[in-house]
């Protein structure tokens, strides 16, 4: 399991409560070991309030992270669709769908409500989708390779 991922994920509410236990678990069996590791694993069917933050952000240091703020697990987030898009995996109009989703929340840094307002504007433009793909692309390059929140 990418330990990276699961953080993101939780940040922004997109990882289910009760597969934490199992997060925990795996995390164990990759060697990592701690207090809070181990109270994340004892929970059985966890709903999101059953899990301190605390507790939670305690086990990933266990597992050799800082707390991720909101923002940090937004541009992460944009990697997997970036990668995606580059690789041909999924086109345009997805790519564009998702990293939208991913900017229009309150916890997007600027760059990426920035690229959300372009695209708008870029709709109504003459050659507004070649606008788009390079803005997209251009996008997608830096959220893998370097920060797209700059």
């Amino acid at each position: 399991m990418d330990i990276d991922l699961v953080q993101a994920q939780w940040m922004l509410g997109r990882f289910p409560a009760d597969q934490i236990p199992e997060f925990a678990a795996q995390a164990m069996m990759q060697g990592f070991d701690g207090p809070n590791i181990l109270e994340l694993a004892s929970f059985h069917r966890p709903t999101r309030g059953d899990i301190q933050p605390l507790v939670f952000d305690a086990a990933l240091r266990e597992m050799g992270r800082e707390p991720m703020t909101p923002g940090q697990a937004v541009l992460f987030m944009t990697r997997l669709p970036a990668r995606r898009f580059l690789r041909n995996e999924i086109d345009t109009a997805r790519f564009e769908d998702e990293i939208r989703e991913l900017g229009d929340g309150a916890e997007a840094p600027d760059r990426l409500r920035e690229l959300c307002s372009r695209l708008r504007l870029l709709l109504e433009e003459r050659n507004g989708n070649r606008r788009k793909m390079e803005l997209l692309i251009e996008f997608a390059w830096e959220a893998i390779c370097g920060d797209p929140g700059r």
